[in-house]
């Protein structure tokens, strides 16, 4: 049987689930993969994967205003040559770089599991739809039960799957996912706060295309004068960046691919997200052995995945990143906390607990959630107080945030989730 998988997205998005691709009962299937560029790294690491097409422009980031490049344009030939059994694509939303080959290749079987349908290109051939309960909110469990449902995966997953790395004495600071935050002093904050704590060597990675975010992280990097930090920011890329990880002690980073990377391995880390993607971080996977702390400040619009997954912020300043740090005396103590814990720690820096998930979709798919001091959520189904904490963040975006648009969009959509309910029940 002849099986093509479609996986042309974020560095992250792989790392999570990699382990699945290699767990493929491949003995019975021969499985070919489209990959995006920069996953060409892990090649060596996809050891049943018989043919690995890696595509630039239908990749992450696609732009279906720019032409798609000559080399994209040849693989896409040799896939229409092919003639696959089945076909099925890992990504829970569904975007126009996956329709756009869904749509040139030949499967007599294509089977999907989005959650959202984000494409600006039709879909043009008929598929089975493997809805996934709505319970496996990790992606590893999430594609776990995807891949078992269809028979792809046939036995349990251990407990234990990623081996520990030597350890070194120093620590890794990621400051990529520099865009979650636009307050560059928090940046000094967080390496001060570090480097007060630690007397381990720090090393500090990531990169950005942006010139101006750029210009700002190397001005505040050269004034912090420390001489345990090692400035390797802009100097790495994910290959040498996964290199250096694997050794380090501790690692701290943002919502990023390497943060991803760096849990999957065990690594002690803290993860500092925005409140819009944290809900797709927790709950946690059981099979996964994870060594993380998080820190997030929750908002009133908790649950906008990035604005409809266009990575974007409905605020010229993400506040919900940047406020974290308005308390450098409790940045401190919580620093100084997740050193000396040897188990998991999750800090909500604001005083709401409330999430309406993926409200920027239609008001059928949105669930009202609560965090725990554990970071896991729960089913908030009380409807006062979901009808109070919905009238509660309308007025904080309003009073705090000034932003009556976004209020006013949020009020919509919840409140027609609350009364969908009622209908329903």
């Amino acid at each position: 049987m002849n099986i093509l998988i479609i996986k042309n997205d974020g560095f992250g998005d792989l790392v999570i689930i990699k382990d699945l691709l290699n767990k493929i009962e491949n003995k019975k299937f021969n499985i070919d993969i489209i990959l995006s560029k920069h996953n060409e790294i892990f090649f060596n690491e996809l050891i049943h994967i018989k043919n690995k097409f890696v595509f630039d422009t239908l990749g992450s980031n696609y732009n279906i205003n720019k032409s798609i490049s000559i080399k994209d344009k040849i693989k896409i030939k040799k896939l229409k040559k092919k003639q696959y059994d089945l076909c099925i694509v890992l990504r829970r939303y569904l975007n126009t770089e996956q329709v756009a080959i869904i749509n040139k290749i030949n499967t007599r079987k294509l089977t999907l599991c989005h959650q959202f349908f984000h494409s600006k290109i039709e879909l043009k051939k008929k598929f089975l739809q493997v809805d996934v309960p709505k319970k496996y909110i990790n992606d590893y469990d999430y594609f776990y039960y995807f891949l078992k449902k269809i028979y792809l995966i046939n036995h349990p997953i251990k407990k234990k799957l990623f081996k520990n790395f030597k350890e070194k004495n120093y620590i890794i600071v990621n400051l990529s996912g520099e865009k979650q935050f636009k307050n560059f002093d928090n940046i000094s904050i967080l390496l001060k706060t570090i480097a007060k704590n630690c007397k381990e060597k720090i090393y500090v990675i990531g990169k950005t295309l942006d010139k101006q975010i750029n210009y700002k992280i190397k001005k505040k990097l050269s004034n912090i004068g420390d001489v345990n930090f090692i400035n390797l920011w802009s100097k790495t890329n994910f290959k040498n960046s996964m290199k250096i990880i694997r050794d380090c002690k501790y690692y701290i980073g943002f919502d990023t691919g390497l943060s991803h990377y760096a849990c999957m391995i065990n690594k002690k880390s803290l993860i500092i997200l925005d409140s819009g993607g944290a809900n797709k971080w927790f709950p946690h996977s059981k099979n996964i052995n994870n060594n993380a702390s998080y820190w997030i400040y929750n908002t009133p619009c908790a649950g906008c995945n990035h604005s409809g997954n266009l990575n974007q912020c409905y605020f010229e300043d993400r506040f919900c990143v940047d406020n974290i740090f308005l308390n450098k005396i409790k940045i401190n103590d919580n620093f100084k906390s997740f050193l000396r814990i040897n188990s998991n720690k999750f800090i909500n820096y604001s005083t709401n607990n409330f999430i309406s998930t993926d409200w920027n979709n239609s008001y059928k798919s949105i669930e009202f959630k609560i965090i725990d001091k554990k970071g896991n959520l729960i089913n908030s189904n009380s409807l006062w107080y979901n009808f109070y904490k919905i009238l509660k963040n309308f007025v904080l975006l309003i009073n705090d945030q000034k932003n009556v648009f976004l209020a006013i969009k949020l009020l919509i959509k919840n409140f027609g989730h609350l009364l969908y309910q009622v209908i329903r029940w």
